[in-house]
């Protein structure tokens, strides 16, 4: 009787418990990873959006305070601001750039014209060249760049960092005002996630008055 009750203690699990056991492991498993991969996306995402942010208002700053010193709105119309092709004269038709003709610091008379300024949108790979961020194509990431002009054209200058899957999306520039020296500018950014798969959208609005320096 003894040997038949040890042989009984001896047995291993059924297969109907060992279910069950696996069953609870993962369970648990399951209730621990969900709350982690929540905050792991809360994360991210916020880690994102703040990116967005900084960069986006550091851009914004930059073209306020360099519109602000404006003398002149340079028309398309003119042609004052072209290099070849392109044209970075504003219109109201095409308000994704923007051109202004800067005081003669230098020069003896500061109310001489001098440098000129523009900002626009454009591509990478042609970064001389404004586009319309809104009507780029999906695959396409259009970013912000300035270019100035004293005696010739400076090679353009990103202003918000090159990073994967961050692009302009909207660049407005709407002038106004009696003397048509008011700006009201729109810059809209975006970045995907890698890791969730989701954009994150930042827009700012700001203004800006010609000659306000």
């Amino acid at each position: 009787m003894r040997s038949e009750k040890r042989k009984i203690n001896q047995k291993g699990f059924t297969f109907v418990e060992l279910i069950v056991v696996i069953g609870l492991v993962v369970i648990v498993a399951m209730l621990t990873y969900l709350p982690y991969r929540s905050t792991l996306r809360s994360f991210s995402l916020s880690t994102t959006k703040t990116s967005l942010q900084q960069s986006a208002r550091i851009a914004l700053k930059r073209i306020v305070k360099e519109l602000g010193a404006g003398m002149i709105l340079i028309s398309e119309e003119s042609n004052e601001a072209v290099d070849g092709d392109n044209n970075y004269g504003y219109a109201d038709s095409s308000p994704y750039k923007i051109a202004v003709r800067l005081p003669n610091y230098s020069g003896t008379d500061p109310k001489e014209p001098g440098t000129i300024v523009t900002f626009y949108a454009a591509l990478a790979e042609d970064s001389s060249a404004p586009i319309d961020p809104a009507l780029a194509s999906e695959g396409e990431q259009p970013l912000l760049y300035t270019r100035t002009y004293t005696s010739s054209w400076e090679n353009p200058e990103l202003l918000i960092p090159e990073k994967e899957n961050l692009k302009v999306t909207q660049l407005n520039f709407i002038v106004g005002g009696d003397n048509r020296d008011r700006v009201l500018i729109t810059l809209e950014l975006a970045q995907s996630d890698s890791a969730l798969s989701k954009w994150s959208v930042y827009k700012l609005v700001s203004t800006a008055k010609l000659g306000a320096r």
